[in-house]
């Protein structure tokens, strides 16, 4: 029966003292502070809930855009990071998703918190996609964000552009006058001007006229362009009958007066034209192609006159480019009933002529013959011959 009471009294005594610490933890005022033990005056309460000093990365943006960048051009953009944590912020360069794409500088390595330090990312614009993206990366101790991708944007373009590139006059009669237009565009800059253009032979130049003038804001917006040019060319009644075929120069206001190049062609025709072997009248020359300097070669076009002035005009050979060809007007004939009269006109090549290009690609230009004639609407006609002679 002892036993029993001693065991009572110790659980109600150990039941009292465990609710009084209890409630002490949690700042009771109840009358269970009484069995706290005091505690001492220097002593600091405990913290309930603490948490260690960490860095925190951010990034001004974590991604650029370009736009528009010229095809070779070397690119850079800053990115601003800043320590916005509690402790000092580490940042390493990592990789990059491509060679062409670099962490160029870092100025320091670790933030305080509250620093901002600029991370310069560089990008060479090259390649065969006219789109691109690509990322370098930052390695950081920052646990929320250990790495940090930097990524720069835009899409790769030729900073002229010209629609088209060539403007073909087709059959143009001698009497004739007509215009064809160019649009110059700039797809880099938010202006450009032609101030000077240059034809790759001056020889024709009074015979045709060329103009610009900027393109309005609609025809911008339908090219995707930011600035461009209307080139018209004009070409005057004149010109000797055959090919018309330049390149007109389009030297602009940019740096170093960047320049673009436009094909100009025109076939001009009249009462005179040419039939025969070799002869493209699509393409307005006489084609001999390559020869061996022991063999050389000869062909023979018809010249043809039309028109009311046909039985008076009279042929005969003028300038030859290069002088080593022989030029041969046979005698006149009448087909159709005396409706065409028509001349025979061989060209040769001698043996042993001099090794020369005039296949008209950038090694030579086309060789050429002109008749003089007595026609009052074609004093000139001009042959362009295309041939190469080899050893």
């Amino acid at each position: 029966m002892r036993a029993f009471l001693v065991a009572a009294v110790s659980l109600v005594l150990g039941a009292s003292s465990g609710m009084g610490i209890s409630l002490a933890r949690y700042g009771s005022s109840t009358s269970a502070d009484a069995l706290r033990a005091p505690a001492s005056s220097d002593e600091s309460p405990p913290t309930a809930f603490s948490s260690a000093a960490v860095a925190k990365v951010s990034v001004d943006q974590d991604e650029f855009d370009f736009g528009a960048v010229e095809n070779g051009s070397s690119l850079s953009h800053k990115f601003r990071i800043t320590n916005v944590g509690s402790a000092p912020l580490t940042l390493n360069a990592g990789g990059t998703t491509c060679q062409k794409c670099t962490i160029a500088e870092i100025s320091k390595d670790t933030l305080a918190p509250g620093d901002t330090v600029e991370v310069d990312v560089q990008y060479h614009a090259a390649g065969s996609t006219p789109k691109f993206r690509q990322s370098a990366t930052i390695l950081t101790n920052d646990p929320q964000r250990p790495r940090v991708e930097l990524s720069v944007t835009g899409s790769i373009t030729s900073i002229f552009e010209l629609k088209p590139q060539q403007l073909v006059f087709s059959k143009l009669s001698v009497h004739e006058a007509r215009t064809l237009g160019a649009r110059l565009l700039n797809h880099i800059t938010d202006s450009v001007n032609v101030v000077r253009h240059e034809w790759s032979d001056r020889t024709t130049e009074k015979f045709v006229e060329v103009q610009f003038m900027p393109l309005d804001a609609k025809a911008l917006q339908e090219e995707g362009a930011k600035s461009g040019q209307l080139v018209s060319v004009t070409i005057q009644p004149g010109l000797p009958l055959g090919t018309f075929r330049q390149r007109l120069k389009l030297i602009t206001d940019l740096p170093d007066n960047r320049a673009v190049e436009l094909e100009v062609s025109a076939t001009i025709t009249s009462d005179i034209s040419f039939v025969g072997g070799g002869w493209k009248d699509e393409e307005g020359f006489l084609r001999i192609g390559s020869v061996t300097r022991e063999d050389g070669a000869r062909r023979t076009v018809l010249v043809l006159i039309h028109g009311p002035f046909r039985d008076d005009v009279q042929l005969t050979v003028g300038e030859i480019l290069p002088s080593f060809l022989k030029v041969t007007i046979g005698e006149k004939s009448t087909i159709n009933n005396g409706a065409v009269v028509q001349y025979p006109l061989t060209i040769e090549i001698p043996p042993g002529s001099p090794s020369v290009n005039h296949l008209g690609s950038k090694l030579g230009n086309l060789a050429r013959v002109t008749l003089e004639t007595t026609h009052p609407d074609a004093r000139q006609v001009r042959l362009p011959v295309r041939f190469a002679v080899e050893d």
